[in-house]
């Protein structure tokens, strides 16, 4: 009978701890390390997540000298939550302090809970996000690891050039890391669960510079308006969407464009051609330069009696200056407008943009049918446009 009981209480035991902790696990991390504190963060806005010194701290525990640590409970009610789980030193002041240097050390570990569920953590120093593996009742939780995975197999396949970016590579390394992260929110929202979207759009961009990434705003938005239009980091989101660059199949708005003659270039000429580049650039602006000599003026030659037209926009603040580049690249062959404010562009504002080179590929009623396309890219567009 003593035996029987023997082997019966572990069992016993450790299904009684399973279910007291709502979150509980185990951290490889040398005593040294002087980290002994792990704080549960609620990101309460989209930017929150993955942003330092942001997120709500909704719970402490400390961790035990073999590494485990649990949190005794849980109050929440609702709908499944992103929590980010933060290992802090002893003398941290602020316990969400977030380290988000993806390839070298980070402090957090992503976990989704709903009500009353348990979830079971183990990680290593120092890089808890990239180690992390997650059990427990919440299935989803099992994709962040597939996640991270996933983010650096497209990185290396997409961003394995890492020579130093200037002035002669940057649309191809602009290009490369657009494509990145196409293809890694593609393969993250396969799964359909609403945060690991959200938390994958903050790791494509901690820095919070959505400009070069609209299209997959717009998706992500698109594809919960249904199930989570309530929620607010959705309305964050979407409010966030709106203010960003217009996407294809978008129709450009009302421009006036000042040319050099002091006219002004209504819309409607911009639609008289099969497809027309509005080009966005500047004297100052290198890669520009390059792409109007080896790019625009080839593609102007060869399609321009086919019913191709171009229109430059400059972000330039002197007309000598300005038309010195037109002249001088050779561009001056077609239309080109500027409003001569520099940075402070009112077609700027009306386009959300804030960078360049940028540019817009627009049919014969004004919907845009390619946007930032630059090089054999552009050309290679142009040419099956025009020739179908």
């Amino acid at each position: 009978m003593r035996l029987f009981i023997f082997f019966i209480f572990p069992i016993f035991f450790g299904t009684a701890c399973a279910k007291k902790y709502p979150i509980s696990g185990k951290l490889d991390i040398p005593a040294s390390s002087g980290f002994q504190k792990l704080f549960l963060i609620e990101p309460q806005n989209f930017e929150d997540i993955l942003g330092s010194y942001m997120g709500l701290v909704v719970d402490s525990t400390s961790i035990n000298e073999d590494g485990t640590f649990y949190f005794e409970s849980l109050s929440m009610t609702g709908k499944q939550k992103l929590y980010l789980l933060t290992l802090q030193p002893k003398d941290e002041k602020y316990p969400n302090k977030l380290d988000v240097e993806l390839d070298k050390n980070t402090n957090f570990m992503p976990l989704l809970y709903e009500p009353d569920d348990k979830v079971v953590i183990s990680s290593q120093w120092p890089n808890l996000w990239k180690s992390e593996m997650i059990t427990g009742d919440v299935k989803e939780n099992k994709l962040f690891s597939e996640v991270v995975a996933k983010y650096f197999s497209l990185k290396d396949k997409y961003l394995s050039d890492t020579t130093e970016v200037n002035e002669y590579n940057l649309i191809e390394k602009e290009e490369a890391l657009f494509l990145f992260k196409k293809a890694f929110m593609e393969d993250v929202n396969a799964n359909g669960n609403f945060l690991l979207s959200v938390y994958a759009l903050r790791l494509i961009s901690p820095n919070s510079d959505y400009e070069r990434i609209p299209e997959l705003i717009k998706d992500v938005c698109n594809r919960y308006k249904n199930s989570h239009g309530d929620d607010r980091i959705y309305s964050q989101l979407l409010s966030i969407s709106n203010k960003l660059p217009f996407v294809v199949g978008d129709k450009i708005p009302n421009l006036a464009l000042p040319l050099l003659n002091g006219d002004t270039l209504a819309n409607e000429k911009l639609y008289s051609s099969k497809l027309t580049l509005l080009d966005f650039w500047a004297s100052w602006c290198a890669p520009c330069r390059k792409e109007n000599k080896t790019t625009l003026v080839p593609l102007w030659q060869k399609y321009h009696n086919q019913g191709f037209q171009i229109v430059g926009y400059a972000l330039d603040s002197s007309q000598k200056g300005w038309e010195k580049a037109m002249q001088s690249d050779g561009v001056d062959k077609w239309i080109n407008a500027s409003h001569l404010q520099g940075d402070e562009s009112p077609v700027f504002d009306i386009l959300h943009l804030t960078t360049i080179p940028s540019n817009y590929l627009i049919d014969s009623s004004g919907v845009i049918v390619a946007k930032n396309l630059h090089g054999e890219a552009l050309t290679n567009f142009v040419q099956k446009y025009l020739n179908p």
